[in-house]
């Protein structure tokens, strides 16, 4: 049997430590559940769903990797790679928000940016008060969600996007 070679990253105080292999698997992977990204799905909502999608991920990690992962640790590596998807999709919209030009316009070089484009409509800028001159996106996801409640995080700010006002939650 052939040694698969692993490309290891740099894995600094972590538990789990991912390779490049086993994080272009799961990118490739994630879109096929749209249980565990499209937030207006009624799968979306389901915990046995999206528990079962990231089983079925897994599995497939396992048998074509050899990886050896966790729910826990296939759900803290998707909410990391969405929540970095988000933070580069805001540097873009803030860029082109500023006013610059077309040369000047943020382009990520984060090697997942364009592979994790599926994640664009259940991610939802939110404009916050920039502590500088230039103004700042941060993107609301569920993690600015109260648990168990419907309402939103103290401090959250609220932009209406057709007059442009902000109001703090």
């Amino acid at each position: 049997m052939a040694e698969k070679t692993k490309t290891l990253q740099k894995c600094k105080n972590k538990k789990v430590c991912w390779t490049v292999e086993e994080e272009e698997l799961l990118v490739e992977l994630w879109p096929n559940y749209e249980c565990l990204y499209k937030t207006n799905s009624p799968e979306f909502k389901r915990v046995d769903k999206r528990q079962s999608a990231r089983e079925d991920i897994r599995r497939k990690l396992e048998t074509e990797l050899e990886s050896s992962f966790t729910d826990a640790d296939i759900k803290a590596k998707i909410r990391n790679l969405r929540t970095q998807y988000g933070k580069e999709m805001g540097k873009v919209r803030a860029s082109v928000a500023s006013g610059a030009g077309t040369s000047s316009v943020y382009e990520p070089s984060w090697r997942f940016y364009n592979s994790l484009h599926f994640l664009r409509d259940s991610i939802t800028p939110v404009k916050t008060k920039p502590t500088s001159g230039v103004p700042e996106v941060r993107l609301r996801g569920r993690s600015d969600w109260v648990p168990g409640t419907s309402a939103r995080a103290p401090g959250t700010v609220k932009q209406d996007v057709q007059t442009g006002s902000q109001s703090l939650v």
